[in-house]
């Protein structure tokens, strides 16, 4: 540990190891001291210490545990898993510990927390400042690392591999993580909840009904029952990835009626997750005349969000396409009046410009419908959008033959065909 620490505080200091023990021992035999071969010298590390701004002890007991160390390492560790951090408890973390063990475990604490609060940027900040060099240097590295280290050091990775898409790594820790064993029930339903997203991510479905299975029947065996409510959410999630909508909206029925035994905190996330997925749904089958009922429930639910202001964009949204669909331009272009001036996320803002689009063509401007276009095209097109693209080119060809420019019509009408095929039945 006392290598990995050393080396971290050189690059802080912008200092190499010769000039950092110049004058005190030769470069030779502080290597063997960092290899663990000699101990540090007490009036070395404190010469070493002064030149990196730090105090000795910093380094002196870098390497250091115990059984007090230990456990305070697995009960951080616990926290993490448990889903048991929050804002207060991560406050209360040292910026710096002399046990490298410790503050490595705070440092995860907090960057996990920060990923399962989906706030990115200050975790990426926390392992560009600090994570990404220790875990680079404990890869390359014989140091062995306590049991817990080793947890929180999986699980940080299998959330920042999550962040960036990149799911088979994210599985890759995940069975990982597995493998250890854990005294609270609640861990293994959690981690074979990520293992469901993951393996639904990279389409190994033949995996995800058998996974979910057991995992509903470990709840049941384990009484908890709080679990069911997310269990039956994500086998929704599966059957709408894999094209079975209806059975997917009948766990979302279930999902519902596992709300009871959650705790009153979670249920409002829950509700507004279930009220959401209901609606994407009923879009895919297109039951626009259940859909108003369904964004008012949707719109009822966001509303006791403390920080709802998302959500308000988010139901417009819905509500536009609920006027598109149904050829109601006069609502659409109201609804985009208030639209226009609200907070929005980048898909979002393609909708916008969308529905923009749409409302020109309908008065027949077609230079202004053009300009939209130009700008949502090469987004839907990128992320295979179906039925935004099915309807853009449909209006492109027919504008096309209506001023005979029949090769370009044609074009549009291949283009046309060949993403109705793309989306055939099943294709999500």
């Amino acid at each position: 540990m006392l290598k990995e620490r050393i080396n971290y505080l050189c690059r802080q200091k912008d200092i190499n190891r010769k000039e950092l023990v110049h004058g005190l021992v030769a470069t030779t035999h502080f290597a063997n001291i960092l290899a663990g071969r000699y101990p540090l010298p007490e009036d070395v590390a404190e010469k070493i210490a002064e030149r990196l701004g730090v105090e000795k002890d910093y380094l002196l007991k870098a390497g250091y545990i115990d059984d007090s160390i230990l456990s305070q390492a697995e009960s951080i560790t616990n926290k993490i898993f448990s889903y048991d951090l929050n804002e207060e408890f991560i406050s209360s973390f040292p910026k710096s510990s002399d046990f490298l063990t410790l503050e490595l475990i705070q440092k995860l604490a907090e960057a996990s927390f920060l990923l399962l609060m989906s706030r990115k940027e200050e975790a990426a900040t926390i392992s560009e400042e600090y994570l990404d060099f220790y875990l680079k240097q404990f890869e390359n590295s014989e140091t062995e690392v306590s049991l817990p280290l080793k947890k929180a050091i999986l699980f940080y990775q299998m959330l920042a591999s999550r962040t960036e898409q990149f799911s088979e790594d994210s599985l890759r820790y995940c069975m990982e993580l597995q493998k250890f064993s854990y005294d609270n029930p609640n861990v293994l339903v959690r981690l074979q909840t990520f293992q469901i997203e993951f393996l639904i991510q990279i389409r190994r479905f033949e995996a995800v009904e058998g996974l979910i299975d057991k995992a509903l029947a470990y709840c049941y065996y384990e009484g908890l029952l709080f679990q069911l409510t997310q269990l039956h959410i994500m086998y929704s999630g599966f059957y709408y990835k894999i094209g079975f909508i209806n059975k997917a909206l009948k766990y979302l029925e279930k999902a519902e009626s596992s709300l009871q035994y959650n705790a009153l905190e979670d249920q409002l996330g829950y509700s507004v997750t279930i009220a959401n997925n209901r609606i994407i749904m009923k879009m895919k089958l297109k039951l626009w005349h259940e859909m108003d009922n369904d964004i008012n429930v949707y719109e009822r639910i966001s509303r006791n969000v403390k920080d709802n202001s998302q959500f308000s964009t988010q139901v417009l949204c819905y509500k536009c396409e609920l006027y598109y669909q149904t050829d109601n331009l006069p609502a659409l272009e109201t609804a985009l009046k208030t639209l226009v001036k609200l907070d929005r996320n980048f898909d979002q803002d393609m909708s916008l410009k969308f529905y923009l689009g749409i409302i020109e063509a309908s008065k027949e401007n077609e230079e202004k419908f053009m300009e939209y276009m130009k700008i949502c095209v090469p987004y839907y097109e990128k992320y295979r959008v179906h039925d935004r693209l099915t309807d853009i080119y449909k209006i492109l060809a027919s504008q096309a033959e209506d001023k005979r420019q029949y090769k370009t019509s044609a074009e549009y009408y291949a283009k046309l065909v060949a993403i109705l095929e793309e989306s055939g039945v099943g294709y999500i």
